[in-house]
């Protein structure tokens, strides 16, 4: 499975940033996605908590990719997968 993830292959779930590519066999980077990250960032750079940062970015209409309201354990989960 390495492997296949250096190579930029999907391997399970599509990390929040990316989207499959039409090969259906790739991940690139997603625009509105990445922006999302970019300004988690820079909260949790500013010492937001994450409900802070969530409260945030509810504040500004910014949804999850299934359209539903940002928690703490989103922003968690994001924060956990960006170190990785």
């Amino acid at each position: 499975m390495s492997h296949k993830r250096t190579n930029g292959e999907r391997v399970g779930n599509i990390q929040f940033g990316y989207r499959l590519c039409t090969d259906r066999k790739h991940v690139e980077p997603d625009p509105a996605e990445q922006a999302v990250l970019l300004e988690i960032r820079k909260l949790r750079q500013g010492g937001h908590t994450l409900r802070g940062i969530a409260a945030a970015l509810n504040h500004r209409a910014l949804r999850t990719r299934r359209g539903s309201a940002w928690r703490l354990e989103h922003v968690a989960r994001i924060l956990k997968q960006a170190t990785r």
